[in-house]
């Protein structure tokens, strides 16, 4: 399908003090910087075309005010630190996972992903610092790659992303165009983990455990971490399934009973249990007829009343981190 052609904004008078950036924002280089003011808008649409131009000379006028009396910082959004940045985007975000737009436990991940970069890049630090010396983000970058494996790291790294796209966008961010070092946040291909596999296995290294480094796990491990191992073992569940299992997903069977499901007849016996637990990205059906042994663990770990929190009160293995 060809690309539409991309639209010119023209000023609206030649002594405009702004200029249309190819963004989509009028824009003003002032300290060797180019900040914008706002949204630029097709001439085609008259009304709209006047407000953009109008607001946008508005907030300059502003800023070069606030400047004149030393307070610049209060209009430049660059001025402003990264905690206030992640704090604005946070609070979209939140709103969003109120009308359920998007998952309250996504909404969780982002907020302890995004925290974690202020922390490590210091809350007190200025958009405009981060742009001259990027060296807190690079620190930043290597800390998370020694800290998190290639999955976590690029689920880090793809929240970060999208704050920085959302902040950086002229129509809902508050920067209004995009952070000068946002290729630096890129995620780790696939290729690398896969290279680094194959390294594991021409020197002889397995990842799975022998029947008795499993018996020797499940003979000192705590509550919590016995039900974990013995679903991992019977029902092939890994950590995004343990960690988003619902509490109400097994069924336990006091009798024995046949039960029927995708055309298949299967007996279960007496105080064994059946899960129903779709793939959480796939959201394909599944089911795994657990052992009394599994069925006693998962009991357990509902005797302990765990502390839980709005978001986790729901899963089978709550907790408040």
């Amino acid at each position: 399908m060809p690309k539409s052609p991309p639209t010119f904004v023209s000023k609206p008078y030649p002594s405009f003090p702004l200029f249309p950036h190819k963004k989509g924002s009028w824009v003003k280089k002032i300290d060797g910087t180019q900040i914008s003011f706002g949204p630029t808008r097709s001439t085609d649409d008259e009304p709209a075309y006047r407000k953009s131009w109008s607001d946008a000379l508005k907030a300059y006028e502003a800023f070069m005010e606030a400047r004149a009396r030393g307070e610049a910082r209060a209009a430049d959004p660059f001025g402003e630190t990264i905690s206030e940045i992640i704090n604005i985007y946070l609070t979209e975000k939140h709103d969003q996972a109120e009308r359920r737009e998007i998952e309250i436990r996504t909404f969780a991940e982002m907020r302890k992903a995004l925290n974690f970069y202020a922390c490590e890049l210091g809350l007190n630090t200025r958009i405009r610092a981060l742009e001259i010396d990027p060296e807190p983000i690079r620190r930043y970058l290597g800390k998370l790659r020694d800290r998190f494996g290639f999955h976590a790291y690029n689920r880090n790294i793809r929240y970060v992303c999208a704050m920085w796209n959302w902040t950086g966008s002229p129509v809902t961010g508050s920067l209004g165009r995009p952070f000068k070092w946002r290729e630096l946040h890129k995620v780790r291909p696939v290729r690398e983990i896969r290279r680094q596999k194959r390294l594991e296995r021409s020197e002889g290294k397995r990842d799975s455990f022998s029947p008795e480094e499993v018996n020797a796990l499940l003979a000192h491990a705590p509550t919590v971490t016995r039900a974990q191992i013995l679903l991992g073992y019977f029902a092939a569940y890994g950590n995004t399934d343990l960690a988003e299992l619902p509490d109400n997903a097994l069924k336990i069977y006091a009798l024995p009973q046949r039960i029927h499901f995708h055309g298949r007849v299967d007996e279960i016996p007496a105080g064994w249990g059946l899960l129903h637990f779709p793939r959480p990205k796939t959201e394909i059906t599944r089911h795994a007829i657990v052992p009394a042994l599994v069925v006693d663990a998962i009991v357990a770990v509902r005797s302990l009343q765990l502390p839980f929190n709005k978001e986790t009160k729901h899963l089978m293995f709550r907790t408040t981190r």
